[in-house]
């Protein structure tokens, strides 16, 4: 992505110099793919909520199982469906696991109120408890809008394959490409890119000299606070960038 991008900006546009990039999770990830291949063009880099590598755990939780989870609805059919015909139960559930991971705890058990006086689940097996419903009824209308399998398979792939060290004898040669200033910013709840891998990126850059330093930020929205919170770190950012 960083590639395409980097051809329109130059060949299009015309520019030759970035003051800054920026973005949150699969943003934030191109944009320190930018600052790896493109080092003479970007002069600060500000990744949310992002790291240079996925998670393994993420890879596997997350990623791997929305896979595996459109692959085993019979509609999949190998990617080969008609539109308004495809796996969209098996899909609705790869978001579902998106979201699972995107939010902490508390938020779920803030957000999808259980109902400790329903009866119908401990007599029914199939019957859904009330935070059941509500989630799958959320996930229900946007996904039938917003979300295609296919896309959301080779997405999956393509984020469990985020390793800037790929064709990189060690994550620290990589990095050592990096002339920007570095800021990263991280929640500490996040589950999906956790806080200690954007701390040890911070930390290789800094023992080899360069100008890079890690924002925490605290909220039950975890992942998502990086897109939702961004009141949490605004002055951050524009500190760093002036």
């Amino acid at each position: 992505m960083a590639r395409i991008q980097h051809e329109f900006l130059t060949k299009q546009l015309g520019i030759k110099k970035l003051y800054a990039v920026m973005g949150p999770s699969a943003g934030g990830i191109i944009s320190i793919n930018w600052s790896v291949l493109y080092p003479e063009m970007v002069e600060r880099l500000i990744g949310v909520i992002t790291n240079s590598q996925t998670p393994v755990h993420t890879a596997f939780n997350v990623c791997q199982h929305a896979m595996r989870v459109i692959e085993l609805d019979p509609k999949w059919n190998n990617g080969d469906y008609e539109d308004n015909d495809g796996p969209d139960e098996a899909t609705r559930l790869a978001c579902q696991l998106m979201n699972i991971g995107a939010y902490t705890s508390e938020y779920f058990e803030q957000t999808f109120k259980r109902d400790s006086s329903e009866t119908d689940p401990y007599f029914d097996i199939k019957a859904k408890t009330s935070y059941e419903k509500q989630l799958y009824e959320l996930i229900k209308n946007v996904s039938s809008v917003t979300v295609d399998a296919s896309h959301w398979y080779y997405t999956s792939r393509a984020t469990m394959l985020q390793d800037i060290a790929h064709d990189f004898h060690s994550l620290e040669e990589v990095l050592n490409r990096i002339t920007a200033k570095v800021l990263m910013v991280s929640c500490t709840s996040d589950m999906l890119f956790p806080t200690v891998y954007n701390q040890q990126m911070v930390e290789i850059l800094q023992n080899q000299g360069k100008d890079a330093r890690l924002y925490k930020i605290e909220s039950m929205k975890g992942h998502m606070a990086g897109v939702f919170d961004t009141h949490l770190f605004s002055n951050q950012v524009a500190e760093f960038l002036s």
